[in-house]
């Protein structure tokens, strides 16, 4: 009797564990955003100089029940003012990141998930006032703990009645989420010196160090479309500081509006 009890046991566990490993969504998605920010670079001026923003990116999803890997592509640009005089600031990276659920903390509404991020990035200011600091290019290593969190949200297809008038609600999903990086190991090469010539890049006469602060965050919510994609918008901030071991101070925060089209590849 206690053989069967245990055979019966392992068959339900692994019956269920075979049902968790068939969910898997692969998606193709792109981000676009506008927002707000603020750079100031001690290399170039004292000044802070805010603007207006925009961003693009595009991305490789890859999520099951277990895991989230992501493989991210995105560029952004900023015209800010300070004064009378105008700054433009322009940033390229790739993101690599995977997330792990946690299990303790997990059920058929909410989901936590626990990993890490990489990013590697290269940024740059132009400012023709500034003659021999007219332009510059920043390079940059960052690796972040990364966690989420997400609430899935099932409306079921009804009827209600308002008024006098029925109005038929369809079946819906949504998924808000909160995301959240902090950092483990930052890695820069900034200028030794007030800058180059334009002409002159000086990409290899860099201080490199590790240190500086970034952090970042977003909230936002999914809308699961009948077909599989998906459509997303979210709220993100991101800041960072080169801190203390940097020669010149560099610092910047953006705000942003972002709408995601996700696509369904299986």
């Amino acid at each position: 009797m206690k053989y069967a009890k245990f055979i019966i046991t392992l068959s339900l566990l692994l019956t269920a564990l075979g049902a968790s490993e068939m969910y898997s969504e692969k998606f193709l998605f792109t981000s676009f955003g506008v927002g707000y920010g603020h750079v100031k670079d001690m290399g170039t001026s004292p000044l802070r100089y805010h603007g207006t923003m925009m961003l693009a990116n595009a991305s490789y999803q890859n999520e099951t029940n277990k895991n989230t890997i992501n493989l991210s592509f995105g560029a952004t640009g900023m015209v800010g003012l300070a004064t009378l005089n105008s700054l433009n600031y322009f940033d390229g990276s790739m993101d690599i990141s995977y997330l792990h659920d946690l299990p303790l903390f997990k059920n058929n509404k909410f989901d936590l998930r626990l990993g890490g991020v990489v990013n590697i990035g290269l940024s740059g200011l132009y400012s023709p006032a500034y003659q021999n600091a007219t332009f510059n290019i920043d390079m940059r290593v960052k690796m972040a703990i990364s966690t989420r969190f997400a609430y899935t949200i099932d409306i079921e297809r009804k009827q209600i009645k308002f008024a006098g008038m029925y109005f038929n609600i369809r079946k819906q999903k949504y998924m808000p989420y909160f995301k959240a990086n902090i950092p483990a190991l930052t890695f820069n090469g900034r200028p030794e010196y007030a800058y180059v010539n334009e002409n002159d890049l000086g990409i290899f006469d860099r201080h490199y160090f590790f240190g500086g602060l970034p952090l970042s965050a977003e909230l936002g919510v999914n809308k699961y479309l009948p077909n599989g994609n998906i459509i997303g918008l979210a709220y993100t901030w991101d800041m960072f500081s080169s801190g203390s071991k940097d020669i010149y101070l560099f610092e910047s925060a953006f705000h942003q509006l972002v709408v995601s089209l996700y696509f369904k590849l299986n």
